[in-house]
């Protein structure tokens, strides 16, 4: 586990942060029609942002294979070294912008759906 400033790199994070982004895009998709206009059009790029972020990040094709198996297997599916970490590190901040405007978007879904 390598903490660089604010941002933790280890690998049972990092993996789990793209696949719940993979997970949050094919659920707002899914979802999508149960919402009128302009509802509609902000899960849209609501679930592309995700899309985006976990297509950017996800780097090893194993990791999200592993997410079932332990966080030694998990481990072991790439070699985490202090590099290793610092890339995903580097990651995670390019991804934020995207985060917080799908945050955005799913935002401006409230703020126009009677509840």
């Amino acid at each position: 586990m390598i903490c660089d400033d604010d941002i933790l790199g280890n690998a049972w994070i990092y993996a789990t942060f793209v696949h719940y982004r993979q997970v949050s895009a094919r659920y707002l998709l899914s979802i999508k029609d149960l919402f009128q206009y302009p509802a509609k059009e902000y899960i849209i790029n609501a679930s592309e942002l995700y899309h985006r972020i976990s297509q950017d990040l996800l780097k090893f094709e194993n990791d999200l294979q592993n997410l079932n198996g332990s966080y030694d297997s998990l481990k072991q599916s790439v070699e985490w070294t202090r590099e290793t970490c610092l890339e995903q590190i580097q990651r995670l901040r390019d991804a934020k912008p995207l985060e917080v405007q799908a945050i955005g978007e799913l935002e401006k879904v409230l703020r126009t759906v009677s509840l």
